[in-house]
């Protein structure tokens, strides 16, 4: 049974609307919805869905915010980018895992003062924010150099729960997916923190089929979240 929030369902749904539509020889609704049924199941494949998520950096330019490779700031902020979980085991998002590999690319190259983390939200009894930092002691990250806040739910949030660990003197380099560089970096101005986007990819290792369709879903999520966020005064 497919679930209403699985993109694939998405399409399977407008299908069977299509054919009840030629059914009743409603012919030009009929080809309307077939029409957003093809783009819909283009879009879920590994090439559309990549597109999808790779637009938005293009439709939302960044480039002065990247942050400058020869003065790379001595501070972080790790936004988490989800997880997910097969039967009890809890592992990291092809994108929390790209933003992960960032940092430790990041840590060979700058010494880092401090890594902030939002707590996220709760993920099976824990904050998804422990979780990362539970990973990044695996990989020899300091405990002393990482702060973790108290939880919150989305960018908005994330943001106003750190500001209380900022210090507004300082820069800090920003870790998120490309295509969530734009909204997050204008959230972080608009409450007064300085921050540049350090490159942490849109999710390019290896991933099952059925996994591709998250990213269409959320580029369209990211694209609806851009502009909510703009008629809200938030960036």
């Amino acid at each position: 049974m497919f679930s209403i929030g699985y993109p694939l369902s998405w399409v399977v749904l407008i299908s069977l609307i299509s054919i009840g539509m030629l059914a009743k020889k409603l012919t030009v609704t009929s080809a309307s919805m077939c029409f957003v049924s093809i783009l819909l199941g283009v879009s879920i494949t590994p090439a559309g869905s990549n597109a999808w998520l790779a637009s938005i950096s293009f439709v939302f330019d960044f480039d002065a915010d990247i942050c400058d490779q020869n003065a790379l700031p001595r501070n972080a902020i790790f936004l988490p980018g989800g997880l997910t979980s097969i039967g009890h085991e809890v592992s990291m998002t092809n994108w929390t895992e790209n933003r992960i590999h960032a940092l430790v690319g990041y840590k060979n190259k700058q010494n880092l003062r401090e890594i902030i983390i939002p707590g996220g939200d709760i993920y099976r009894d824990r904050r998804e924010g422990e979780y990362i930092v539970q990973q990044l002691n695996t990989m020899n990250f300091s405990k002393a150099n990482i702060r973790l806040g108290e939880g919150s739910y989305s960018t908005n949030s994330n943001f106003l729960e750190i500001k209380p660990l900022i210090n507004k003197n300082e820069t800090y380099a920003l870790f998120t997916s490309e295509w969530h560089a734009y909204r997050a970096l204008g959230v972080a101005r608009k409450q007064g923190i300085r921050s540049c986007f350090y490159d942490s990819g849109n999710g390019s290792h290896k991933r099952t089929l059925k996994e591709y369709p998250w990213n269409f879903k959320a580029a369209v999520r990211e694209y609806l979240a851009i502009i909510w966020y703009g008629l809200k005064g938030r960036i």
